[in-house]
């Protein structure tokens, strides 16, 4: 395809997922906070798509060169050396290392370097030998020097010195002042002891502007720091300091109601309906790991035709606790119509048992119920008033615990036929129920599709056994959860994806893997107590299973003995046993952005280890390790 667009378009194509923003080539950050810390594909991979992309796209990628370890450096060195062409493409040069005598190479082969961004904070064993060599064989018109309160801790002489000279306004004062183009100095938050260096260089005649660029703190010091500068009306009248409260210099012209919106009430109506619904529109709190935000009610109380066309939506997915919980059950019994807008409700309902079924009563349209990170349970009495009202209606149904029975008295499973809807149920509850009796329909929760359990009696994993579950496809656990046999060998066939605690997993009689042939992904649920150990039943085998995932609802720093026990685990892994398995999933994994962490981190020796087997060691946001260039002492030197 790329042989027959010529050259020209392509670049234009290719330009705009190559090209690096000024902005972000010049932010003044330190290695760790890089903006160039990415964890997608590395943008030389357009160059590997035919020979056209590698022919176009190859100046526009050197065209800005950005290194971030000795390993980068030193396979830019050995390329450069190689292809001396290439290092004339190189017209920006961003540095957050030493990087030692690579540099020395990589300058010497890039004459043309316009742009320079050269970093301070040089930590041991890093040193600036080639750097310092390399420096006067290029001439940029703008360096850009970064350096934070830390940089003085590194143990390098060489570069004590440059810092000195930097810093200490030597040799980079007196050549800031007698150069002939120097035209603009930027500044980010100069301290007041570089207002005499400053002084020194606007000795220069052709300079013309002095900018300072707002950093961190410097809001707090702008107004100090003038009062120091305007000391000296001759670098005063050079200053150019950003005015943040100036009003802007063109307003946007008022708004005019389109005429023929108004002339149609009836397409008036139905468009601001639809704006004022997703203006109601706000992210419920679904589990424990999704962060609720109210919508905003402003909206409806701009006129009465905002009031009569959004209060349905606004009604639709109300987030009720505190007081809004007794105002909501208040404006129901006297707007009964309002409660059938009411599809999803989140609700902490404080343990008044009569108030939340109060609330359930006038809602029996609800489709979904979520409660709250300990949020009060409801009686038993209250869950069979759910199934009652909108039992016929509601496929979602989680984090809402419920009390036992009552003391020696045993629940009916009959009432989870009341839910026909039910799709995605979680039970957290002590409860028990009756075994013996009349038995349960097998149709009951015939549309189940993920089950939650958290605290449960054994009993009811039973009542689940004596249903046929034809839609479940997915079930987990809690770190605490023991047995269920029963459960794992009626439906184990049809999981997909599966979390079980430790002690689930260690149990040989339950028989997780070959009672659940068919999961894909399956997470091991744990807590500070509980951790891998020797529960993993090595002598086992799967042929589906493609994801491990290790799930903790508290995280933790992981103590020596779990990092120890984790690491064997890693080790053990065989994909003559797990022929399908790719990724494994840790929520302590943690993925470090320098040189320097990346060579003590053991989560990358672990990540390396397991790439050879082609298995992807993942943090909890489900990035993986991507290996990167390993530094060669001496290599550079051989050649």
């Amino acid at each position: 395809m790329g042989d027959n667009i010529p050259d020209e378009i392509l670049s234009e194509i290719l330009s705009p997922a190559l090209r690096v923003p000024d902005e972000m080539f010049s932010v003044m950050t330190s290695e760790k906070n890089s903006p160039f810390h990415s964890k997608s594909e590395s943008s030389s991979a357009f160059l590997l798509v035919c020979k056209s992309w590698l022919r176009v796209a190859t100046p526009l990628l050197y065209n800005v060169v950005v290194l971030r370890s000795k390993g980068q450096a030193q396979a830019l060195a050995g390329v450069l050396t190689a292809n001396p062409v290439l290092g004339k493409f190189i017209r920006k040069l961003r540095l957050e290392g030493g990087y030692a005598i690579s540099m020395f190479k990589i300058l010497q082969e890039a004459p043309n370097i316009s742009d320079i961004f050269l970093t301070l904070n040089i930590k041991t064993p890093d040193n600036v030998c080639g750097l310092c060599r390399g420096l006067q064989l290029i001439q940029p018109i703008r360096i850009i020097l970064f350096g934070t309160r830390d940089w003085y801790f590194n143990s390098s002489l060489l570069w004590f010195k440059l810092a000195d000279e930097l810093l200490g306004s030597s040799k980079l004062v007196q050549g800031l002042g007698r150069a002939p183009n120097l035209a603009t100095l930027v500044v980010s938050n100069p301290p007041k002891f570089l207002l005499r260096h400053i002084r020194e260089i606007s000795n220069n005649h052709s300079l013309r502007r002095i900018r300072v660029t707002p950093f961190g703190s410097w809001a707090g010091n702008q107004r100090l720091y003038w009062d120091h500068v305007k000391q000296d009306k001759r670098i005063a009248a050079l200053f150019d300091f950003p005015d943040e409260g100036s009003p802007p210099n063109n307003t946007p012209p008022p708004f005019i109601y389109p005429p023929r919106l108004a002339a149609d009430p009836l397409q008036e109506d139905a468009i601001w309906s639809r704006v004022l619904y997703f203006l109601s529109r706000s992210a419920p709190l679904i589990g424990r790991r999704c962060e609720w935000k109210p919508a905003p009610m402003a909206p409806i109380l701009v006129c009465k035709k905002f009031m009569r066309l959004g209060l349905p939506h606004f009604y639709t997915s109300p987030f009720l606790q505190g007081s809004a919980l007794q105002s909501f059950a208040d404006r129901m019994s006297q707007h009964p119509p309002l409660g059938r807008h009411v599809r999803q409700l989140t609700i902490s309902h404080r343990g008044n048992s009569d108030l939340f079924k109060g609330i359930i009563a006038s809602t029996t349209s609800l489709v979904e119920l979520y409660g709250m990170p300990k949020s009060s349970p409801i009686d038993w009495e209250s869950f069979s008033h759910l199934g009652e009202c909108t039992g016929s209606t509601l496929s979602s149904f989680e984090d809402v615990p419920v009390l036992e029975a009552g003391p020696f008295k045993f629940a009916s499973p009959a009432v989870f036929e009341l839910f026909p809807q039910m799709r995605f149920f979680g039970w957290d509850s002590p409860i028990s129920f009756k075994l013996q009796g009349e038995p349960i329909p097998p149709d009951t929760f015939n549309n189940l599709v993920r089950l939650t359990v958290d605290e449960f009696h054994s009993s009811f994993l039973e009542v689940l056994a004596q249903m046929e579950l034809p839609a479940l496809r997915a079930a987990a656990f809690s770190a605490t959860a023991e047995g269920g046999g029963d459960f794992f060998q009626k439906h184990g066939e049809k999981l997909e994806d599966l979390t079980v605690s430790v002690l689930q997993m260690a149990d040989s009689d339950l028989a997780i893997l070959q009672n659940c042939p068919s999961i894909t992904t399956i997470g091991i649920s744990f807590d500070d107590e509980t951790f891998v150990s020797k529960w993993w039943p090595l002598a086992d085998s799967h042929a589906c299973l493609e994801r491990i995932v290790f799930q903790n609802r508290t995280p933790h720093r992981m103590k020596p003995a779990q990092r120890e026990s984790f690491g064997r685990f890693l080790r053990s892994l065989d994909l003559a046993s797990f022929p399908a398995l790719r990724q494994v999933e840790h929520p302590n994994c943690s993925w470090p952005t320098t040189d320097r962490e990346i060579s003590r981190s053991q989560w990358v020796r672990w990540a390396e280890a397991l790439l050879k087997q082609k298995i992807q060691l993942v943090d909890s946001t489900g990035a993986h390790w991507r290996p990167r260039l390993k530094y060669v002492p001496n290599l550079t030197r051989k050649r």
